[in-house]
């Protein structure tokens, strides 16, 4: 009996290989950017979909702004918890 030797096709399909991450440092400005982005959207969305002008245009300025403000502040928040835990020895 002729036996045929079959090419192995599954060597490269399951071939895993690590993965190199570079570590994304943490940086303010995106996280205040989509603080603002986020809230305007949808604010914007629902006074578009009520059809109130002062929903629309308070979406860009105070519920945006007031997002950007949280986000800021919770910023500061957590570091100096975090100075202040890591000075303490926790």
């Amino acid at each position: 009996m002729n036996k045929m030797k079959y090419q192995n096709q599954t060597d490269d399909v399951y071939d895993v290989k690590a993965a190199s991450s570079k570590k994304k440092t943490f940086v303010l400005w995106r996280e205040v950017v989509m603080a603002y982005a986020a809230s305007a959207i949808m604010a914007g969305i629902g006074g578009l979909v009520i059809a109130d002008r002062g929903l629309q245009i308070g979406a860009l300025a105070t519920i945006g702004g007031a997002s950007v403000l949280i986000a800021f502040d919770d910023w500061l928040f957590w570091n100096v918890w975090l100075i202040l835990a890591c000075q303490s020895g926790r």
